[in-house]
């Protein structure tokens, strides 16, 4: 039976619940400090508050511990696959979102600091 598909492979490559909750909770840890972040940093604009600046820098800190939890589920979510050949691809195509708002938090942290910095300068 050559021709018939395997349909115990095919299975095998479709990731578990387990890899998509982990998937999800690494987005959530990318999605929530950005969002928090730029929330706080709108009002900062409009008002100007000090302890503003210091929930900031705070979320900011916070932001950097979810980065290293929502990279330990992307971790556990590529362990998790199983080992064969297209696993990189797999691993792309099931956590691109997931990776992309992990990353996307460093340049927006950065650009955030940068223009409170040259607003706070700016008034001295």
């Amino acid at each position: 039976m050559q021709g018939t598909p395997n349909y115990l492979e095919y299975a095998k490559r479709i990731p578990s619940a387990r890899s998509h909750l982990l998937v999800k909770i690494a987005t959530a840890c990318g999605i929530l400090p950005l969002a928090v972040v730029c929330s706080i940093f709108v009002v900062w604009l409009v008002s100007r508050e000090v302890l503003l600046m210091l929930a900031g820098a705070m979320s900011i800190g916070a932001g950097l511990l979810l980065f290293v939890a929502g990279a330990s589920c992307l971790l556990a979510h590529f362990l998790g696959l199983p080992r064969e050949r297209g696993r990189g691809r797999l691993f792309l195509r099931t956590s691109w979102v997931a990776i992309i708002a992990l990353l996307i938090n460093f340049p927006t942290a950065w650009a955030i600091i940068w223009v409170v910095a040259r607003i706070e300068l700016r008034h001295w």
